[in-house]
Protein backbone atom coordinates (compact mmCIF):
# COMPACT_ATOMS: atom_id res chain seq x y z
CA UNK A 1 0.00 0.00 0.00
CA UNK A 2 1.50 3.42 -1.19
CA UNK A 3 2.16 5.88 2.03
CA UNK A 4 4.65 8.16 0.36
CA UNK A 5 4.87 9.68 -3.04
CA UNK A 6 8.02 10.78 -3.97
CA UNK A 7 8.43 13.95 -6.94
CA UNK A 8 11.28 14.92 -9.12
CA UNK A 9 11.56 18.98 -9.75
CA UNK A 10 12.36 19.68 -13.28
CA UNK A 11 10.75 18.63 -15.56
CA UNK A 12 7.80 17.54 -13.32
CA UNK A 13 7.17 20.86 -11.07
CA UNK A 14 9.37 23.31 -13.54
CA UNK A 15 10.34 22.95 -17.09
CA UNK A 16 14.13 22.43 -17.14
CA UNK A 17 15.97 25.28 -18.39
CA UNK A 18 19.12 23.82 -19.15
CA UNK A 19 17.47 20.65 -21.21
CA UNK A 20 15.37 23.20 -22.95
CA UNK A 21 18.31 25.07 -23.60
CA UNK A 22 20.32 22.09 -25.04
CA UNK A 23 17.41 20.98 -27.53
CA UNK A 24 16.88 24.65 -28.65
CA UNK A 25 20.62 24.39 -30.08
CA UNK A 26 20.50 20.74 -30.89
CA UNK A 27 23.12 19.89 -28.53
CA UNK A 28 22.32 16.15 -26.62
CA UNK A 29 22.96 15.42 -23.05
CA UNK A 30 24.74 12.77 -23.92
CA UNK A 31 27.62 14.36 -25.31
CA UNK A 32 29.71 15.64 -22.86
CA UNK A 33 27.48 18.02 -21.42
CA UNK A 34 26.14 15.39 -19.13
CA UNK A 35 29.13 15.72 -17.45
CA UNK A 36 29.05 19.30 -16.82
CA UNK A 37 25.29 19.15 -15.11
CA UNK A 38 26.57 15.97 -12.73
CA UNK A 39 29.43 18.43 -11.77
CA UNK A 40 27.58 21.12 -11.17
CA UNK A 41 24.69 18.86 -9.31
CA UNK A 42 27.16 16.81 -7.12
CA UNK A 43 28.13 20.67 -6.28
CA UNK A 44 31.85 20.20 -7.57
CA UNK A 45 31.82 23.31 -9.53
CA UNK A 46 30.12 26.16 -9.27
CA UNK A 47 27.78 28.04 -11.74
CA UNK A 48 30.33 30.59 -12.85
CA UNK A 49 32.87 27.37 -13.60
CA UNK A 50 29.41 25.22 -15.49
CA UNK A 51 29.11 28.24 -17.73
CA UNK A 52 32.70 28.37 -18.49
CA UNK A 53 33.36 25.13 -19.03
CA UNK A 54 29.75 24.76 -21.37
CA UNK A 55 31.28 27.98 -23.38
CA UNK A 56 34.54 26.52 -23.87
CA UNK A 57 33.14 23.42 -25.12
CA UNK A 58 30.96 25.14 -27.41
CA UNK A 59 33.66 27.86 -28.68
CA UNK A 60 31.58 30.88 -27.51
CA UNK A 61 31.09 32.47 -24.22
CA UNK A 62 27.39 30.82 -22.56
CA UNK A 63 25.76 33.41 -20.24
CA UNK A 64 23.03 32.22 -17.67
CA UNK A 65 20.95 34.51 -19.29
CA UNK A 66 20.85 32.64 -22.38
CA UNK A 67 20.26 29.08 -20.27
CA UNK A 68 17.90 30.24 -17.41
CA UNK A 69 16.52 33.25 -18.67
CA UNK A 70 15.69 36.73 -16.57
CA UNK A 71 14.16 34.68 -14.13
CA UNK A 72 13.23 31.15 -13.75
CA UNK A 73 10.63 29.66 -15.53
CA UNK A 74 6.89 29.10 -14.16
CA UNK A 75 6.29 26.63 -12.11
CA UNK A 76 3.43 24.20 -12.98
CA UNK A 77 0.51 25.56 -10.93
CA UNK A 78 -1.41 21.90 -11.57
CA UNK A 79 1.63 19.82 -10.48
CA UNK A 80 1.33 21.59 -6.76
CA UNK A 81 -2.10 21.45 -6.59
CA UNK A 82 -1.94 17.70 -7.26
CA UNK A 83 0.92 17.39 -4.61
CA UNK A 84 -1.08 20.10 -2.09
CA UNK A 85 -3.55 17.03 -2.59
CA UNK A 86 -1.25 14.46 -1.77
CA UNK A 87 -0.26 15.77 1.38
CA UNK A 88 -3.76 15.36 2.96
CA UNK A 89 -3.32 11.40 3.01
CA UNK A 90 0.33 10.81 2.13
CA UNK A 91 3.87 11.62 2.90
CA UNK A 92 5.03 13.61 -0.11
CA UNK A 93 8.66 13.58 -0.59
CA UNK A 94 11.64 15.51 -3.48
CA UNK A 95 13.95 13.69 -5.27
CA UNK A 96 16.00 15.89 -7.75
CA UNK A 97 19.43 16.25 -9.19
CA UNK A 98 20.04 19.90 -8.33
CA UNK A 99 22.54 22.38 -7.68
CA UNK A 100 22.80 24.13 -4.39
CA UNK A 101 20.12 26.51 -5.60
CA UNK A 102 17.06 24.15 -5.50
CA UNK A 103 16.62 24.74 -1.87
CA UNK A 104 16.30 28.09 -1.74
CA UNK A 105 14.35 28.43 -5.06
CA UNK A 106 11.71 25.94 -3.00
CA UNK A 107 11.14 28.68 -0.50
CA UNK A 108 11.58 31.77 -2.57
CA UNK A 109 8.34 29.87 -4.21
CA UNK A 110 6.38 29.22 -1.03
CA UNK A 111 6.52 25.40 -1.89
CA UNK A 112 9.52 24.05 1.11
CA UNK A 113 6.39 23.23 3.07
CA UNK A 114 5.08 21.02 1.05
CA UNK A 115 7.18 18.52 1.02
CA UNK A 116 7.68 15.89 4.28
CA UNK A 117 11.76 15.45 2.95
CA UNK A 118 13.93 16.56 0.38
CA UNK A 119 16.80 14.97 -1.35
CA UNK A 120 19.08 17.20 -3.49
CA UNK A 121 21.99 15.87 -5.44
CA UNK A 122 24.18 18.52 -4.24
CA UNK A 123 22.87 18.25 -0.78
CA UNK A 124 24.51 14.32 -1.03
CA UNK A 125 27.47 13.86 -3.72
CA UNK A 126 24.81 11.71 -5.48
CA UNK A 127 22.78 11.43 -8.94
CA UNK A 128 19.92 9.45 -10.32
CA UNK A 129 20.42 6.98 -11.45
CA UNK A 130 22.66 6.09 -8.78
CA UNK A 131 20.32 3.52 -6.64
CA UNK A 132 22.13 5.21 -3.43
CA UNK A 133 20.16 8.81 -3.79
CA UNK A 134 16.92 6.75 -4.10
CA UNK A 135 17.57 4.95 -0.99
CA UNK A 136 18.58 8.16 0.54
CA UNK A 137 15.25 9.70 -0.48
CA UNK A 138 13.60 6.44 0.79
CA UNK A 139 15.23 7.03 4.09
CA UNK A 140 14.56 10.73 4.53
CA UNK A 141 10.69 10.30 3.44
CA UNK A 142 10.73 7.30 6.08
CA UNK A 143 9.28 4.87 3.49
CA UNK A 144 9.80 1.62 2.17
CA UNK A 145 9.92 1.07 -1.46
CA UNK A 146 7.24 -1.20 -2.04
CA UNK A 147 5.44 1.73 0.25
CA UNK A 148 6.38 4.89 -2.24
CA UNK A 149 5.57 5.84 -5.81
CA UNK A 150 7.65 8.15 -7.27
CA UNK A 151 7.35 10.66 -10.44
CA UNK A 152 10.07 11.73 -12.62
CA UNK A 153 9.71 12.76 -16.26
CA UNK A 154 13.41 10.83 -17.40
CA UNK A 155 11.99 7.30 -18.68
CA UNK A 156 16.14 6.26 -17.31
CA UNK A 157 15.27 7.35 -13.66
CA UNK A 158 12.01 5.98 -13.87
CA UNK A 159 13.52 2.63 -14.38
CA UNK A 160 16.33 2.75 -11.92
CA UNK A 161 13.28 3.73 -9.34
CA UNK A 162 11.81 0.33 -10.65
CA UNK A 163 14.28 -1.62 -10.19
CA UNK A 164 14.51 -1.22 -6.41
CA UNK A 165 10.99 -1.94 -6.11
CA UNK A 166 9.29 1.52 -6.58
CA UNK A 167 6.42 1.82 -8.25
CA UNK A 168 6.78 4.76 -10.91
CA UNK A 169 5.08 7.24 -13.10
CA UNK A 170 6.69 8.83 -16.19
CA UNK A 171 5.55 12.30 -15.82
CA UNK A 172 4.60 13.62 -19.35
CA UNK A 173 1.80 16.74 -18.21
CA UNK A 174 -0.05 17.20 -15.45
CA UNK A 175 -3.55 15.70 -16.69
CA UNK A 176 -1.84 12.51 -17.24
CA UNK A 177 -0.23 12.14 -13.87
CA UNK A 178 -3.83 12.65 -12.53
CA UNK A 179 -5.07 9.71 -14.45
CA UNK A 180 -2.26 7.65 -13.43
CA UNK A 181 -2.49 8.68 -9.75
CA UNK A 182 -6.14 8.17 -10.27
CA UNK A 183 -5.32 4.34 -11.51
CA UNK A 184 -3.24 4.13 -8.31
CA UNK A 185 -6.25 5.46 -5.98
CA UNK A 186 -4.13 7.91 -4.39
CA UNK A 187 -6.27 10.97 -6.29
Amino acid sequence: MISAVLFDFYGVFQPDPYIIWLKKHDLEPSKGFSNLVTQLDHNKIDRTAFLHHLGTALGRVVTYQEIYGSSPPALTEEVIKIATELKNNYRVGLLSNASRHLRPRLTEEGIIDLFDAITISSEVGISKPHPDIYITALAQLKAAPEQTLYIDDNPDYVTAARSLGVASIQFTDSTQLRNELSQYNLL
